[in-house]
């Protein structure tokens, strides 16, 4: 029997949520680099997501990134904007 291994459990909850970041990324229709800018990352860091690198991310900080996406795609969406607009969503929500 396999033991709990904790820090391995965290990793894979972050890689998760890591993939559910790239996902809104890409449905957003706007250039990585773009929506890197947006959320105060640097475009390397998006790519760190794309491979599973999530060592260097806190799991309440990919999930406050994710929020905000989800969000700013959404909104984005109701008001039937380009998606060029999920920007302005994403830079009205800096300060929440």
């Amino acid at each position: 029997m396999q033991k709990f291994n904790a820090t391995e459990h965290h990793r894979m909850i972050r890689r998760f949520t890591a993939g559910l970041i790239v996902r809104e990324i890409d449905r957003c229709g706007l250039p990585p680099r773009v929506i890197a800018a947006a959320l105060g990352w640097l475009p390397a860091q998006i790519d760190w997501l794309r491979r599973g690198e999530v060592d260097t991310f806190s799991q309440l900080e990919l999930e406050q990134q994710l929020v905000r996406l989800q969000n700013a795609r959404r909104a984005s969406a109701q008001a039937e904007n380009s998606p060029a607009e999920v920007l302005a969503f994403l830079g009205a929500g800096e300060g929440a």
